[in-house]
């Protein structure tokens, strides 16, 4: 796996003192469901990334999609996938990839606009709490609206593929 200390130490600082990077190049893409499936293929937090300035998918996010896909429609195709993953097989891939691309860009549209939409849900909510109680609030409001500007972006380039 990998690990990321500053990561997760990044993560930690934010979520017990409210610091918020702002400028960050990438942010997990909140896929917290398909966590077994990211350790099944080895890759970690670290890995399922989306570009905050371009809304680019990390193609582990693509392919842990995909497997999620494969799991729940043919496991012998996504055995075969997970053992192409973890070989660096990148031609056996490339090919179940492309044969399920039509699913795996519908599974992502669908986690998009879910996120786009609780982040949407969770801010308005958050702008009506009393700032004299809740003084994290500002920051969980910033942390939301990069999350939809990146999501946003992202969804673009995904109706567009």
């Amino acid at each position: 796996m990998h690990s990321s200390p500053l990561f997760l130490h990044v993560h930690r600082i934010f979520a017990k003192y409210g610091f918020l990077l702002t400028d960050c190049a990438t942010i997990f893409c909140k896929a917290i469901h398909l966590v077994d499936v990211m350790y099944e293929l080895n890759y970690d937090m670290t890995d399922l990334l989306i570009q905050t300035q371009t809304g680019e998918i990390a193609p582990p996010v693509w392919d842990a999609f995909l497997y999620d896909v494969l799991i729940k429609n043919d496991y012998n195709s996504a055995q075969q996938f997970s053992a192409a993953v973890q070989s660096g097989d990148e031609a056996t891939k490339q090919q179940i990839a492309n044969e399920w691309y039509p699913y795996t860009l519908d599974a992502l549209k669908t986690h998009v606009n879910s996120v786009l939409d609780d982040a949407a849900k969770l801010t308005k909510k958050a702008n009506k709490m009393d700032l004299a109680k809740h003084p994290r609030v500002p920051v969980i409001v910033a942390h939301n609206q990069l999350v939809s500007r990146t999501f946003g972006m992202t969804a673009q380039l995904l109706e567009q593929m």
